[in-house]
């Protein structure tokens, strides 16, 4: 999308995050689309995002649309206001921001001329507004199942109907619109030409592979933050269920031990986490998996069973020439159960 030779578009993509409204003077959680410093036309994508407006009065927005934007796409988020109803979402159309009329500054102005809206399976508090028409599978209840929300801790419950009730297809597909002209006269004085050259999000980020940092977290300045436990399906929100004593992470170490001509030798070594919950270690069995690649076409996979009790210490493998290895520590070494968990980060090595 391309307006005048000197502007650019400008896109957003919002994932896993947690926002909190608290009962100030305020009434929007996220504006979009520009904010008094110009028109971003640009995309804007939200996924597995905890929205929370405690305010007691009405007329709060969890998104608000300002000036300028071509699309919103939105899956698995929670837009939850226990005290008043909340708009989801508002494109602004009405001058409500002093202009006084829907031709003025502040409005919501869509890039292809007609409102581009998509999303699905959001969960939504029971009596909100201007929640999209273009959702599909929204949810809407009265207590998305929280551990303790008074007191900011939105982790999900083992009964939170949250769990399991997101999706994992969670980019749009947008027709092409072609060309738009937009009069911007009474902003800058000139007629902008947007042009449609590419509708879809560019560069999507992957689904989040850990949780929001919470409350308690914070205080306690951990710096392992837990990995989400989503299998075939997501769960809804910045957070996924993890009963006590699922594991967070243990990092994989990996060493060059010697090297010689032809062959290389490298061992690898498994330790906990240090300064961590004992709530939150992995207690049990675990696989060190070994992907070899030869000239970067898979040749060979194979695992080596161990236990926290007695963790991999020092472990020998060889690489030759033209081949590279991926390695990482799960807790069962079958590619079809779909309650595997990745309990460190892969390591590779070219």
């Amino acid at each position: 999308l391309l307006y005048d030779d000197e502007l650019m578009r400008e896109d957003s993509d919002i994932v896993g995050n947690v926002f909190i409204e608290t009962d100030r003077n305020t009434n929007d959680i996220a504006r979009i689309g520009g904010d008094g410093t110009g028109r971003t036309y640009g995309r804007f994508r939200f996924v597995n995002n905890t929205f929370v407006n405690l305010k007691t009065t009405p007329n709060s927005n969890a998104i608000k649309v300002n000036f300028g934007i071509e699309s919103v796409e939105m899956y698995n988020n929670v837009f939850y206001s226990p005290y008043a109803p909340m708009r989801i979402f508002y494109p602004s159309d009405d001058g409500d921001n002093g202009v006084g009329s829907p031709e003025g500054a502040w409005s919501c102005t869509w890039a292809s001329g007609e409102r581009s809206v998509q999303g699905s399976n959001n969960w939504v508090s029971e009596g909100s507004l201007m929640v999209p028409e273009e959702w599909t599978n929204t949810i809407i209840g009265t207590d998305p199942g929280f551990v303790d929300a008074e007191n900011f801790n939105f982790r999900l419950r083992a009964d939170s109907p949250l769990r399991g009730a997101g999706t994992k297809n969670t980019v749009a597909t947008w027709e092409d619109w072609g060309e738009n002209w937009i009069d911007e006269r009474k902003d800058n004085g000139k007629i902008i030409h947007l042009v449609c050259q590419d509708t879809q999000f560019p560069n999507p980020l992957l689904l989040p592979e850990y949780m929001a940092v919470d409350k308690a977290d914070f205080i306690a300045k951990r710096e392992i933050v837990p990995i989400r436990r989503d299998n075939t399906v997501m769960d809804i929100g910045a957070y996924s269920y993890r009963a006590e004593g699922q594991p967070v992470i243990m990092p994989l170490t990996l060493t060059v031990e010697t090297s010689g001509t032809g062959v290389t030798v490298y061992s690898y070594s498994v330790t906990e986490t240090e300064g961590i919950d004992e709530a939150y270690r992995y207690h049990g069995d675990y696989y060190v998996v070994i992907q070899v690649y030869y000239k970067n076409e898979p040749a060979l996979t194979y695992a080596q069973k161990f236990n926290t009790e007695n963790n991999a210490d020092n472990c020998m493998f060889k690489l030759g020439n033209n081949t590279r290895a991926k390695l990482m520590v799960v807790n069962k070494f079958d590619e079809t159960d779909n309650d595997v968990i990745v309990l460190a980060e892969a390591v590779e090595i070219q």
